[in-house]
């Protein structure tokens, strides 16, 4: 069932609540994001910045100055990645403590998968691992069943 499938439907109460609150956290999420709008392209110039967004969490802003490693920590290991999706809800999700990398060449993004064990997916395309792909702004990523929108901002207007 999709969100879509969720909104007509108006005799569940239960699913009616969950929509409204979807709603709340979506209106919230987009007043956060009218501060600084993603620009739409696909060049990622060296004054960018990426917006990693969570539905329901406050958005990340990152420098890729260098690569950087998306995962999660937990109290297992010492192990911390650039990106840490554990406060995402990342382990139970299928997030891997080293789940993807992304790297800046050319001024475009790329991401390749580091042979996580639930894989990622690009717009809901799965990628091979160990294989760079380029990205987009408003890129939708899936790290296991977590889903992340990537944005690219002007850092002229953080």
């Amino acid at each position: 069932m999709s969100l879509d499938d969720v909104s007509g439907c108006d005799s569940d109460p239960t699913v009616q609540i969950s929509a409204d609150l979807f709603k709340v956290a979506r209106d919230a999420h987009q007043l956060q994001r009218s501060t600084t709008q993603p620009l739409e392209q696909r060049v990622f110039a060296p004054n960018y910045r990426l917006a990693v967004e969570v539905a329901g969490f406050p958005r990340l802003i990152v420098s890729l100055n260098r690569d950087l490693v998306l995962g999660r920590s937990d109290n297992f290991s010492d192990y911390r990645p650039d990106i840490d999706l554990g406060p995402y809800s990342g382990q139970r999700m299928g997030v891997s403590r080293r789940h993807a990398v992304l790297r800046c060449i050319n001024d475009e993004l790329y991401l390749a998968d580091l042979d996580s064990r639930n894989g990622t997916l690009i717009n809901e395309h799965r990628i091979s691992a160990h294989t760079f792909y380029a990205v987009h702004s408003e890129d939708i990523i899936a790290l296991g069943a977590l889903r992340l929108r990537l944005c690219f901002v002007d850092a002229g207007t953080l």
